[in-house]
């Protein structure tokens, strides 16, 4: 079977979103995904190798990257992703075949999903109404079995959502449309919160201090501008470290007690700071 789910999850934006700007930062065009694994197990030096992690692979990474959020996922595997949702059809009330086909699973019915062309289409118009109906709270999963259907809550986002415009788009719009636009100044800078890019993040620290990516890790730690022989959190650089000008997903790799420090700590690294400041 074909890999196909709704854009629209539980949630606004659409992750659909967050996905294509996660693969352009990850250099994995979205034109090629169907070509290469899904996941692709990355290399020492942060590049991607040719095959797909292991589901024993793909469970430790899915742990390491919760347990910033949640520290009580470490019984989190890759097959929760399944599971989760397949509760959601099984509450909703959805039925047995449906859920088989949604999970990728034999019905029996041998012949006809090898010769049917559209097997998934009514599964997942029947998923994708359960996702609706969480969006609107109109059905709580977690809920009581009494409580678990309810009256609708919110408007389902999805009616509504505009998505961002690309750079420069703004400019292939017609001339006329810029005229008097004082009244709605704001209107070109102003983003819904809910649909600010979380994905690509900055991949630089501060201009004022030097990062280091440990080799192995791939943790990256900082050192303020200066001179000294420790990082930001006490740890002494050596030559497991090495100097880096920048970090995709730095704030997955970001070392915590660098972050929390003081970065300052040697007259060097305080002359620097001040010498920086005063020829602003």
């Amino acid at each position: 079977m074909p890999l196909v789910a709704p854009v629209w999850g539980v949630t606004s934006p659409p992750w659909g979103l967050a996905l294509t700007r996660l693969l352009g930062a990850a250099d994995r065009p979205l034109e090629t995904i169907d070509h290469q694994p899904m996941l692709m197990a990355p290399k020492p030096d942060g590049s991607w190798s040719s095959r797909a992690v292991s589901t024993t692979e793909a469970g430790k990474w899915l742990r390491k990257l919760l347990s910033q959020l949640d520290p009580n996922s470490e019984r989190v595997t890759a097959h929760s992703l399944k599971s989760t949702p397949l509760s959601w059809c099984a509450k909703w009330g959805l039925d047995s075949e449906v859920r088989l086909i949604l999970g990728h699973h034999k019905t029996g019915k041998s012949s006809a999903e090898c010769y049917g062309r559209d097997n998934l289409s009514k599964p997942l118009r029947d998923f994708d109404l359960v996702l609706q109906q969480i969006r609107t709270k109109a059905f709580v999963p977690d809920s009581t079995r009494s409580g678990m259907i309810q009256q609708p809550q919110l408007d389902d986002p999805s009616e509504t959502f505009q998505a961002p415009k690309e750079p420069g788009e703004e400019a292939c719009e017609d001339s006329s449309s810029s005229e008097d636009t004082s009244d709605d100044s704001d209107s070109s800078d102003s983003v819904d919160a809910d649909v600010q890019d979380v994905v690509v993040a900055p991949s630089s620290w501060d201009p004022d201090i030097t990062m280091f990516r440990n080799k192995k890790s791939k943790v990256v730690h900082v050192a303020a501008v200066g001179g000294t022989t420790t990082f930001s959190c006490g740890i002494k650089i050596n030559d497991d470290f090495e100097e880096i000008s920048e970090s995709q997903f730095l704030d997955l790799r970001k070392c915590k007690r660098c972050a929390l420090a003081r970065p300052l700590k040697t007259a060097g690294q305080l002359a620097s700071a001040l010498d920086k400041l005063r020829k602003r």
